[in-house]
């Protein structure tokens, strides 16, 4: 989102929780079906979901996936790959 937007210019406590996240850090858009990143890879990032859905899935050692939750608007993952 470029800094001319108007979520940068409506002060803080006017803008809604995701403008206060944009303002902080990059929009990012995903296709359908698109990796966010993968258990173990070195992420160092926090998403915050503001449209859309995210599944959350591991795959176990004996190769089936296990859903782990679907996240919905408003959702955030990634703070534990920020805790370095």
């Amino acid at each position: 989102m470029p800094r001319s937007s108007w979520v940068f210019s409506a002060p803080a406590s006017e803008r809604r929780p995701w403008e206060q996240f944009a303002a902080l850090g990059t929009v990012r858009r995903f296709e359908k079906g698109a990796v966010v990143y993968a258990a173990g890879d070195p992420s160092g990032e926090f998403y915050y979901l503001r449209l859309g859905r995210v599944q959350l899935h591991r795959v176990g050692r004996n190769g089936k996936e296990r859903i782990l939750g679907i996240m919905e608007p408003g959702s955030t993952f990634g703070e534990t790959s920020c805790l370095g």
